[in-house]
This record gives structure tokens, sequence and C-alpha cells, in this order.
């Protein structure tokens, strides 16, 4: 588990941050993952298997190690083919 102390944002290219800071974006349980940023992601990181046994749903965070950072997945919505709803949560 990992325990957060202090966090920050800051606007650069997400896969050029320095490697001791976490990045993360949002998904859907089916962890399609087709479009827009989503694509860069799982292909940067891959380990859809590991993903899959964290056992995805909505309101749930899975995580990983890859790239010697921790990469976080939101899950927001069901289908990838839906938008995320304020009621889902």
């Amino acid at each position: 588990m990992c325990r957060l102390s202090k966090f920050s944002g800051e606007q650069q290219d997400l896969f050029q941050t320095q490697k001791d800071y976490a990045i993360a974006h949002c998904v859907s349980e089916d962890l399609d993952m087709s479009k827009g940023v989503a694509v860069v992601f799982k292909k940067k990181f891959g380990q859809l298997d590991e993903l899959r046994r964290q056992q995805p749903a909505v309101g749930k965070v899975l995580g990983l190690r890859g790239d010697g950072r921790f990469v976080f997945y939101l899950v927001t919505k069901k289908y990838s083919s839906t938008k995320p709803l304020y009621e889902n949560q």
C-alpha cells in the first residue's frame, strides 16, 4: 500500500516526469484503454493481467509498478463506451 504524505500538481509530459513521481489516469472496469492517453498507458506499462487480478470496479484504484514508478488506474466507469456518472461513485 502506498502512503502519500505530500503531493502537488505540475503541468508537463506525464511520461517525461521524474521516476519518483507517481502518475495516474482514469479507466473503465473493462480496461479497454483503446482511445486517447489510455492507449499510451496500455502500450508503455502493459501488465493487463495484473490489473485484472486486482478486480477493477467503479470507485477502485488499481496500481502497478512500471518504468521505475508507481502507476495508478482510477476506475471511474463500468464500460469504456459510457461516460462516468456522479451517481456511480
